[in-house]
């Protein structure tokens, strides 16, 4: 059993549970970005460079959401975004590699085929 105070008593009780349900929501979008977005600096002074760098860090949480919920994985969200952070620039499918790491690893990495020696060795060109 919860108990949500409020000095607005113009409004049913479903309605202020409502509001604490929203308001710990806000909550934990905030902790999730705190921990896995520190703003340790700003890259300027001006409130317009900070409110930019802030709106990047939503904007990057935004994206990492949604791609956990296209990945129907079960992995942390903070496990999604270290794969994410580690293979930026790996070229390796994310979907595929959020699914089974290993094996998409394996076969973005296996050694290329030369054509042109499978070429020669077929005509007997030895």
């Amino acid at each position: 059993m919860y108990i949500f105070i409020t000095n607005n008593f113009k409004i049913t009780a479903a309605q202020v549970a409502l509001i604490y349900k929203h308001r710990w929501m806000i909550e934990i979008l905030f902790k999730q970005v705190k921990q896995n977005f520190p703003l340790n600096y700003f890259w300027g002074e001006s409130e317009n460079a900070i409110r930019i760098q802030v709106f990047c860090v939503r904007i990057a949480q935004v994206l990492m959401v949604v791609i956990k919920k296209k990945s129907e994985t079960k992995r942390s969200f903070t496990s999604i975004l270290t794969v994410v952070r580690l293979h930026i620039m790996s070229y390796v499918e994310l979907f595929d590699f959020l699914k089974d790491t290993y094996q998409a690893w394996r076969s973005s990495h296996s050694p290329p085929v030369n054509t042109k020696i499978g070429i020669a060795l077929s005509l007997g060109f030895n």
